[in-house]
């Protein structure tokens, strides 16, 4: 415990922990369970090109998320571009609507695809893109629409369907942190034309790398397949634009042992959650972000709003945090609108909403590596910061 401001790491003292503490799963199943897939594949010399594994894992995925069809690729980014080029094949145009506040990766992708991203406001309460600001964007030129659901919340999933549905805008759900989730007692992975996951390794289903999409329709998962293989639509003919977006043996073979502990990666989530809640729960100038009834939820972030009573930065504290091993790390800032790692996005427009919840979060640090006692010694460090911030402000 630190007991003066000079102790703390950004000041030149010891961190509080000699590893760090990150904000990623990590978590990998069971090693008996990789390495039969990985074996069997081995001595079958079939590593990549859809073998047993891969057809094995889509299948799983389908009954998982209660979906007609998976198509697997290399990662979520290759998906995501493989599904933007079919909705260009579905209707022309030049942009695509998405929200601000996301991924700093997820405007790249249309760009990739030649189209610009139209930046949305969020709905404070649920941080999902707002309805009212996808009917202001849409027009003749839009390619698609982009929701993204958040950790807390899936999108207000029935109203942009209607909205895409009036238009005949294709709809995509990027669903990275919708794994498990429901939306109205229904899981998240069979809503719009299609929805799309990743399974990196600090996602819920840790594949080292790689990505899928579920859809219902049987037109969209042949296409998606063919564009993964370079538009082969058999061994000779080529069908259509494609790329290699192929998901190999090894990497779905940590998969499929992944998806088989998901429920319980899942619970211990929930725990690490209920310990962070209970640690900070009498903290001046920080509270947890709620998880909305209701719904089924994965629980694999821990955000913290930081308010006004501090001294501090947002960004300070989590600067001192960094130095101090505990990976604390500011919530979806800059938002993308505003961020100059864009510089051909020229339509910047005011975004308030989003704005203001870029400036008000933190995401803690979670996943396999963080216990009970990693818990209690954030919280004390953050009661030190709180504390010492007046001091601390001055000596920054």
């Amino acid at each position: 415990m630190k007991q003066k401001v000079e102790d703390l790491a950004i000041f030149g003292g010891e961190p509080v922990f000699t590893q760090v503490r990150p904000r990623g799963q990590l978590d990998a199943g069971s090693p008996a369970t990789f390495f039969k897939y990985v074996k069997d594949s081995f001595l079958n010399r079939r590593i990549t090109n859809f073998g047993p594994n891969v057809r094995l894992l889509e299948k799983k995925l389908c009954e998982y998320h209660n979906v007609e069809f998976c198509v697997t690729f290399c990662n979520a980014c290759i998906a995501t571009l493989a599904l933007i080029e079919a909705c260009l094949q579905i209707r022309k145009g030049k942009n695509v609507i998405i929200p601000a506040f996301t991924y700093a990766g997820l405007p790249h992708l249309p760009i990739w695809n030649n189209l610009t991203p139209v930046f949305c406001d969020s709905d404070l309460e649920t941080h999902t893109i707002d309805i009212e600001a996808i009917r202001r964007s849409v027009n003749s030129d839009t390619v698609a629409i982009i929701g993204v659901h958040q950790v807390n919340s899936p999108c207000a999933i029935n109203e942009i369907e209607e909205i895409a549905g009036e238009r005949q805008i294709p709809l995509i759900f990027d669903a990275v942190y919708g794994v498990h989730c429901t939306y109205h007692g229904k899981r998240i992975g069979g809503f719009g034309n299609a929805e799309i996951f990743s399974l990196h390794a600090t996602k819920l289903i840790n594949g080292f790398e790689g990505g899928y999409i579920t859809t219902n329709d049987p037109g969209l998962a042949r296409k998606l397949h063919k564009i993964s293989t370079f538009g082969f639509a058999s061994k000779d003919k080529i069908s259509c634009f494609g790329l290699n977006g192929k998901l190999n043996e090894i990497h779905a073979a940590l998969a499929l042992a992944s998806l088989e502990k998901v429920e319980g990666v899942v619970q211990q989530n929930k725990h690490r959650y209920d310990l962070y809640r209970d640690y900070f729960k009498d903290m001046t100038g920080c509270s947890i972000l709620q998880y909305r009834d209701g719904a089924q939820y994965n629980y694999s972030f821990v955000i913290f709003e930081v308010d006004s009573a501090w001294r501090l930065s947002r960004d300070e504290i989590c600067q001192i945090c960094t130095k101090e091993n505990a990976y604390v790390k500011p919530y979806y800032s800059l938002p993308l609108h505003l961020s100059h790692q864009i510089p051909m996005i020229k339509d910047r427009p005011a975004l308030p909403n989003t704005e203001r919840l870029s400036k008000r979060f933190v995401s803690m640090p979670v996943g396999r590596f963080v216990d009970e006692e990693t818990i209690r010694r954030i919280a004390d460090l953050f009661r030190f910061i709180k504390d010492n911030d007046g001091e601390i402000s001055e000596k920054l």
